[in-house]
């Protein structure tokens, strides 16, 4: 049996829950510490984010309080934690399980909302990527499209009507 998600996130903005598996042999605490380092290398918790309070994670759990403090405390002296007396607890500025690979996915979102505004197609773009992702390492190639009937080339740009 599963307990009841609890999400985090800072002004009452939605994360991914943390669920538990109390079948598991996995220690509780345990688990609630491999969603927290995973949320936040996963981008899905960031730098300076507020989790709940110990007692309210407990509740929306069903687990006891001195075992997300546990928790949390282990997280704390990992880095991925700090706690300000009176504040709450939140993800470390600099915490050890933030990838690179978050702010990877933070530079594709932004490229993958400028090539929708220059018009190219989501797919045609991961098709690019795909490309050179198999292309032997070396100096970039230049930035080509197939031609497509009824779309220009990414090149060209309309002389001015006179």
């Amino acid at each position: 049996m599963q307990g009841s998600p609890a999400a985090c996130g800072r002004g009452g903005e939605r994360v991914q829950a943390f669920r538990l598996n109390r079948q598991s042999c996995v220690p509780i605490k345990d688990q609630l510490q491999a969603q927290i380092r995973y949320q936040i290398a996963a981008g899905l918790l960031h730098p300076g984010d507020q989790l709940p309070s110990l007692r309210d994670l407990a509740a929306g759990l069903a687990i006891n309080v001195n075992t997300v403090a546990r928790a949390v405390e282990g997280l704390i002296a990992e880095g991925y934690l700090t706690a300000h007396q009176g504040r709450g607890i939140f993800v470390a500025d600099d915490p050890p399980g933030r990838a690179p690979g978050a702010a990877l996915r933070s530079l594709l979102a932004g490229v993958l909302a400028t090539a929708r505004e220059w018009g190219m197609d989501p797919e045609e773009l991961a098709l690019d990527l795909l490309s050179q992702a198999q292309s032997p390492p070396g100096p970039a190639p230049p930035a080509t499209r197939p031609y497509r009937s009824g779309h220009p080339p990414h090149t060209h740009t309309p002389l001015p009507r006179k």
